[in-house]
């Protein structure tokens, strides 16, 4: 027979937790007890003293801290069930909308706008029912309706992944006895990363110049416009940005003197820097070399990179940039099958992985967290891997 343990740890949101599992208040049918976030693992081990420092519990401590913890959640476990006749069960509607009010107040616009619709999705799909009601049905019916809808594998794995988030959460914040069953995903097979080659990317970078050749016979907005296109494009190309990150870039976040570029928030156009870490990107020498004409001819006024010249944003959004740049790219000739900007992003990825740059390099350019992450923008196919071999020690004769 399996061992019954008191105490489990699980990752929930991100953070290992000290779960109890309470078997006594198992129902018959159950495959299993009901369970209480205690606390972190990390709160487990350490006492916080009166001055501010920490030290580690013994494990008698550690015992007689989870005990007292256990006892609590019982406690609590015992009112709920007492006062569960007066409850009514929410509606998963009702507890996507307590989700997303602590997504909002915690996440960027962004997320809180992708998150909006996952819900969205899933209601359309499965329509509002009480969230005792969830099963493992209503995910695979999710996830399937998706597929029928068009939506690449994964866009439909995204989309798991948030329901999962969501469903965490549900059982953290005790609208629900039981976590629900991992939301299952699709297998997907790696494919190489569509990114411009560096052929591609100056060919583009040409047919702007031109553009703002052209354009001085044009009307200021036009002379601007083409002008916004070619700094779009060259930061891109010298820096690997992230799209949005140019969209709201303020001409104060570049440090010429210093030799970076300071990435940070931009709350008036709700942007957070990914991963919430103010960053300091170097600046390659080309990309001095246009910034110190660029900025030294720059209006009285403007506030942003790409400046309407009245110190407001010139896009309000990175589709937006997107759209104005996609002429230069069919003009080019380019795979339509790269993104517009993305594509470039990668290109740079892959750009420094052709010049020898070690992968956590790379990682480090793009600011990723994981190096898995950085190895799906490289395109392998467009390294050389005969020069890589040909670097082998030779056998001596």
């Amino acid at each position: 027979m399996r061992e019954r343990q008191l105490f489990v740890e699980r990752m929930i949101l991100g953070r290992k937790m000290v779960v109890a599992q309470l078997w006594e208040y198992m129902v018959p049918g159950q495959a299993k007890p009901p369970r209480r976030v205690l606390c972190s693992q990390e709160e487990s081990f350490t006492i916080t003293l009166p001055n501010g420092k920490t030290k580690r519990r013994s494990a008698q401590q550690r015992a007689l801290y989870l005990v007292g913890l256990l006892n609590q959640a019982v406690a609590d476990y015992k009112k709920e069930l007492a006062e569960k006749p007066k409850q009514s069960c929410p509606n998963i509607s009702e507890a996507f909308n307590g989700w997303l009010d602590q997504i909002a107040a915690t996440r960027s616009a962004a997320t809180a706008r992708t998150y909006r619709r996952t819900r969205e999705k899933y209601l359309a799909i499965n329509g509002d029912h009480p969230l005792a009601d969830y099963s493992h049905l209503q995910a695979t019916r999710f996830l399937g309706s998706l597929a029928e809808m068009g939506l690449a594998p994964r866009s439909i794995n995204k989309e798991a992944t948030q329901l999962q988030a969501f469903l965490s959460w549900c059982f953290a914040a005790g609208l629900v006895l039981v976590p629900a069953r991992p939301v299952p995903k699709l297998r997907i097979t790696q494919r190489e990363a569509k990114v411009y080659s560096l052929e591609q990317a100056l060919a583009i970078d040409a047919l702007l110049v031109q553009a703002v050749e052209a354009s001085r016979a044009d009307s200021d907005y036009r002379q601007r416009l083409a002008l916004s296109h070619l700094r779009a494009w060259r930061l891109l190309r010298f820096t690997g940005f992230r799209a949005s990150e140019v969209v709201t870039l303020k001409l104060s976040a570049i440090r010429l003197a210093d030799g970076y570029i300071l990435l940070q928030d931009n709350l008036e156009m709700g942007m957070e820097v990914k991963g919430r870490v103010e960053a300091r990107v170097p600046i390659a020498q080309g990309l001095l070399d246009f910034l110190t004409k660029d900025l030294a001819a720059r209006s009285v006024g403007e506030n942003y990179y790409l400046d309407r010249g009245n110190g407001r944003p010139l896009y309000s959004s990175a589709d937006a940039l997107s759209k104005a740049l996609l002429p230069y790219k069919r003009a080019a000739g380019v795979d339509p099958r790269i993104k517009v900007l993305h594509g470039l992003r990668g290109g740079v990825a892959t750009w420094l992985s052709q010049a020898g740059a070690e992968l956590s390099t790379v990682q480090k350019i793009l600011r990723h967290k994981d190096l898995s992450t950085t190895r799906q923008y490289v395109n392998a196919d467009m390294l050389d891997t005969q020069a890589a071999l040909d670097k082998l020690p030779k056998d001596k004769i």
